[in-house]
């Protein structure tokens, strides 16, 4: 019989979620899973944790459906729940708006309405991106009445997946502090292995720069010289997250997750190429150019063009509460590669 969990888990299958949870289990925290089909997968997903170094007596399992207003959790003791950890997302190029609305804005905030009846609630802690919240900061410093309409011009300059994070990140606070809802927010960069291993579940987005490079399929590099695709561990991510909801400081706070060791992305890409042993571009485009070019021509999704910028991004208040929770960034150069030969061997297998 399971026990009363102390932590919810949405997204748990995602990347950041399968480092997550075996991760809390380890501090023997009790969690519960909200997934779809959850009695289907339970048994599968308790044997990853347990193979990721996590105690799956340690977990339960429960149905979410984002679409409902209850999110199909009424029926859960929430006596001893302390956190929940926020982490479903729509990873998806092309959604119309509506479709991207569906779960990063519409189901986060009814995620936050069922959160009101946690009696002892500690912590939400939610995701959204780093260059997401970057506009979001932006937008925030903007009257209120004038906010829903930048808002629509990130939904006509990025695409719906980024624009929706962009909203989810404003009225998610938003609503948190109207609700009196203790909350954090983390906005990882590009995600890539376990810095040990290599290990990742996710194979697009950054992973497919390197599938590219290594197939020589990346005829040219977009951006200039001083474009910066940062990345970060999933491992760092998930310690990161773990640890949050002990830190008082944390409340209300956003932190960029990335590594600063991260080179700009010519140099990232030679870095890439040149471990792998093979021919890399070196021709740098100028995005506007790209974007003026047809697709069928480019080969760029106008969507991913979005990520490639040279803005930077503070990760000093991260650093700061990284250091005190003792957790490190890995070594960037080793964990590149052990994310590139586990890339590499799913790509020849």
């Amino acid at each position: 019989m399971s026990k009363t969990p102390d932590t919810i888990v949405t997204g748990a299958t995602g990347l950041v979620g399968r480092w997550l949870v075996p991760q809390l289990t380890r501090q023997n925290r009790q969690v519960m899973v909200l997934i779809r089909k959850s009695t289907l997968r339970a048994a599968a997903y308790g044997r990853w944790v347990e193979t990721h170094g996590g105690n799956p007596a340690n977990l339960s399992f429960h149905d979410l459906e984002m679409d409902q207003d209850n999110l199909g959790l009424a029926d859960i003791d929430t006596s001893k729940l302390r956190d929940v950890y926020h982490l479903v997302a729509r990873y998806e190029f092309g959604l119309t708006r509506d479709q991207a609305r569906r779960i990063a804005v519409l189901g986060s905030l009814r995620l936050l309405d069922w959160c009101q009846s946690v009696p002892k609630l500690r912590r939400f802690v939610f995701i959204t991106g780093y260059l997401a919240a970057t506009h979001a900061e932006t937008i925030r410093q903007a009257p209120i009445a004038r906010q829903q309409k930048l808002i629509d011009k990130q939904y006509r300059k990025c695409g719906a997946y980024e624009a929706s994070k962009v909203e989810e990140n404003i009225l998610v606070q938003r609503k948190a502090k109207q609700l009196g809802i203790p909350y954090t927010i983390v906005n990882p960069s590009a995600i890539s292995g376990d810095s040990q291993t290599g290990e990742t579940t996710q194979f697009i987005g950054p992973a497919e720069l390197v599938r590219d490079i290594y197939h020589g399929k990346l005829p040219a590099l977009v951006g200039g010289a001083d474009t910066f695709v940062p990345l970060v561990a999933v491992d760092y991510v998930a310690k990161f997250m773990a640890s949050i909801p002990q830190q008082s400081e944390a409340e209300g706070q956003s932190y960029w997750l990335l590594d600063q060791a991260t080179p700009n992305f010519a140099k990232l890409v030679a870095q890439i190429g040149q471990y792998l042993g093979v021919d890399y571009p070196k021709k740098l485009i100028p995005k506007l150019l790209v974007r003026a070019l047809p697709r069928v021509l480019s080969g760029a999704d106008p969507e991913a063009l979005v990520f490639m910028t040279n803005l930077r991004y503070d990760t000093k208040n991260a650093d700061k509460l990284a250091k005190k929770m003792a957790i490190a960034q890995p070594e960037f150069r080793s964990s590149l590669e052990n994310w590139i030969d586990f890339l590499v061997s799913r790509s020849a297998s």
